[in-house]
């Protein structure tokens, strides 16, 4: 059974991660419901294709970057609002897991790791939230992995976090 949300109907929604797995499956879902895509990936990948053949010329736009480019995403933005368009929902999906060993894990598998799975989405939720904040709001949703809560061999590093705190303003 195939939900219809009409309101996601002509919609914008950039998803990171776009390229396969969770992120494919969002760009599917939101593409069914109606919605014009901005699909932000590393690479171009036969999924990326195959949405593009399903989908209206008007209905779907690569951003061929690494998520760590945030002035990339920052400019293509820019020229998006110039434009005088606006993003209705941003999906902060795209991560990096790599499967080794802690003892094994280098300076550069930690820098990819927190560069992706925690900079780079902090700072592309704020560049959004900004953008939506300017232009009447919207939604963020970020997904994020349960395997902080749940062990597993040889994720360590992906997993890797500090205790949940709570806190008053």
């Amino acid at each position: 059974m195939i939900m219809d949300y009409k309101d996601l109907k002509n919609k914008t929604v950039v998803i990171t991660g776009a390229q396969r797995g969770i992120g494919e499956a969002i760009a599917r879902k939101f593409m069914e419901q109606g919605s014009s895509l901005v699909l932000v990936c590393r690479s171009h990948t036969p999924a990326i294709d195959d949405i593009l053949k399903q989908a209206s010329s008007e209905q779907v736009a690569v951003i061929e970057s690494d998520i760590r480019d945030l002035s990339t995403i920052s400019n293509w933005l820019e020229n998006f609002e110039n434009k005088g368009n606006k993003v209705d929902v941003f999906v902060n999906n795209a991560g990096v897991f790599y499967t080794k060993e802690l003892i094994e894990a280098t300076d550069d598998d930690w820098n990819d790791v927190m560069g992706t799975n925690l900079k780079a989405t902090f700072f592309l939720a704020q560049l959004f939230a900004r953008h939506m904040k300017k232009s009447g709001g919207g939604n963020i949703i970020q997904a994020s992995s349960f395997a902080a809560r749940i062990p597993s061999a040889f994720s360590g590093l992906y997993a890797a976090r500090s205790e949940e705190h709570t806190s008053e303003l």
